[in-house]
């Protein structure tokens, strides 16, 4: 059970690519409506989750570079990494039972 981070391409690298487990990364900006309602889901899917899994935000505003490094297209767009390697994406505001569900589904089971 935690809180999303904010990261920005300063600290990707560290945060999500260089962790020795799963992330799930929220793509967004600040100026989408959809983005803003995925936001409390997204911090609410990460307060229920007890898999040991981290959640981080990067913002379109912070990180542009990170986007177009990842095939971003939409916004908002959900990656799920794992030690490093993305491994599942998703587009769009989901519920907080959606992201679980979805992360429940697609993350590896060794953890």
């Amino acid at each position: 059970m935690t809180q999303p981070i904010d990261v920005d391409a300063a600290t990707f690298a560290q945060e999500v690519l260089e962790h020795n487990g799963t992330v799930v990364v929220d793509f967004w900006s600040p100026t989408c409506p959809h983005c803003l309602r995925l936001g409390p889901n997204f911090a609410a899917a990460a307060e229920r989750c007890d898999h040991g899994i981290k959640f981080a935000k990067v913002s379109l505003q912070d990180a542009r570079p990170l986007f177009s490094e990842h095939g971003i297209r939409a916004v908002p767009t959900l990656i799920l990494f794992h030690c490093g390697k993305k491994i599942a994406q998703r587009e769009g505001a989901l519920s907080s039972e959606q992201i679980l569900s979805w992360i429940e589904d697609t993350r590896p089971r060794e953890e």
